[in-house]
């Protein structure tokens, strides 16, 4: 006689099938790059209010290489893979709510029906260099949304150059220490005397050798009046 599962399974194996639809439709939700590290040269530009006035950009522009694979920016099914008037070779995927459509190949390896992964290869680029990349709510002609808020990081924006007026100067490079001479101030020169001072020193010397002379000959005096006082 089999037995029957206990309760706690039963329970954990219903919600493990719920969850599945929901992990699935999950990962269908996720786009990716389909030309890694592109540079971004358009970006979108639609107002669903004005469908069809000029100058509106459906999707956003991706400049790659030629002949650059071209990958698939989300899982799904090829919903149409060919030539697309006026603008070359196509592919479009349907994922969950939205359509994925891939424009500017020079060649496909995708076709109509077939299952796809986000990061798949599904063609080559083509001679122009650059990827449209658009995306839209299935069954809403003008569903249009900006693919960029659903890729898994923003393409590499060009770089942009300062105005003339706005560019930093260069800086001279720092000398290295102990390069650069050490100045010295200048030995000062001795103040200049003047004339008088000199005058000065001059009568000093002169009453100063006077002065030794009058002592000698007052001790001579006083020498000679001893003397003869002793006779």
């Amino acid at each position: 006689m089999s037995r029957l599962p206990a309760p706690g399974v039963l329970v954990s194996a219903a919600a493990l099938a719920l969850a599945l639809p929901g992990v699935a439709a999950a990962e269908e939700g996720r786009w990716r790059h389909p030309l890694p590290g592109a540079e971004l040269v358009g970006a979108f530009d639609f107002d669903r209010g004005t469908p069809y006035a000029g100058g509106q950009r459906r999707g956003i522009d991706l400049r790659g290489k030629p002949g650059e694979t071209v990958r698939a920016a989300c899982s799904g099914r090829v919903a149409y893979a060919g030539r697309i008037p006026g603008r070359g070779l196509g592919v479009t995927v349907r994922c969950g709510a939205l359509l994925a459509t891939h424009l500017g190949l020079g060649a496909t390896s995708a076709r109509a029906g077939a299952p796809v992964a986000a990061g798949a290869p599904i063609g080559r680029l083509g001679a122009s260099g650059v990827l449209r990349l658009g995306a839209r709510r299935a069954g809403e002609p003008h569903g249009y949304v900006d693919p960029e808020t659903l890729l898994d990081g923003p393409a590499e924006p060009p770089p942009t150059a300062p105005p003339a007026g706005l560019r930093p100067r260069p800086r001279p490079a720092p000398e290295p220490v102990g390069t650069r001479p050490v100045r010295r101030a200048p030995a000062s020169a001795p103040a200049a005397v003047p004339a008088p001072a000199w005058a000065g020193v001059a009568l000093l010397l002169a009453a100063g050798s006077g002065g030794a002379v009058g002592v000698r000959r007052r001790r001579a005096r006083r020498a000679a009046s001893a003397a003869l006082a002793g006779r």
